[in-house]
């Protein structure tokens, strides 16, 4: 299998890929040109040999033509060059700060969800008796949706691995990161607030 240059260029990246997609197929140079003759794309297997070496740029419609010819989209053949360990890391951080935002405000909407569960059952008392095991309160009924978790359904491809001594540190995260949407007592005033409140607003996006 051929490796990724370190600092390969756009093209050299595209002949990669269109030489691993024609190899992965069983075609020669030649038979590849035949291939790319009938998609209007009029070349020779020198010039199949070029575009594999990264030595000619192809144009658009060239390069659909050699997708269609492969039978993949156009966006499997055209790979980034690997940016700089400063840049990508930079990048990384980023999309981890980006992600915290979309768990906030993912964060932020169940709670408030199982607040008005909890709510609407404190104000009707007899419909405790409706759940399953009978909930005396809204605390044993937020102790039986834990209980719950034990048997919550996650395949090991959901499953995100750290080294041992990492996971109490990702834990404490974790756990801060919802003390911080997690109020410890609210009033009827404080609620209605929570509802119109901007959980955005005053983010900050330097990187994590």
């Amino acid at each position: 299998m051929q490796q990724q240059p370190n600092s390969a260029t756009t093209d050299e990246l595209f002949g990669l890929a269109v030489a691993q997609g024609r190899q992965a197929r069983g075609l020669s140079q030649r038979d590849f040109a035949a291939a790319l003759e009938k998609e209007g794309m009029s070349v020779d297997a020198s010039a199949v040999s070029r575009i594999e070496k990264g030595t000619r740029s192809v144009r658009l419609v060239e390069a659909a033509s050699i997708a269609r010819a492969l039978g993949v989209s156009l966006g499997a053949l055209v790979r980034e060059p690997p940016k700089e360990p400063v840049v990508e890391l930079r990048t990384l951080r980023m999309q981890v700060n980006s992600d915290l935002r979309k768990l906030g405000q993912e964060l932020w909407t169940t709670l408030m969800d199982i607040w008005q569960v909890v709510d609407h059952l404190e104000r009707h008392p007899e419909l405790f008796r409706e759940i399953d095991g009978s909930p005396a309160d809204g605390v044993e009924y937020l102790a039986g949706i834990t209980k719950r978790l034990d048997n919550w359904p996650v395949s090991d491809e959901e499953v995100t691995y750290f080294y041992s001594k990492q996971i109490p540190e990702v834990e404490a995260l974790m756990a801060k990161f919802v003390r911080l949407y997690l109020g410890r007592e609210a009033s009827p005033d404080d609620v209605e607030r929570l509802f119109q409140a901007d959980y955005s607003a005053g983010w900050d996006e330097s990187p994590a």
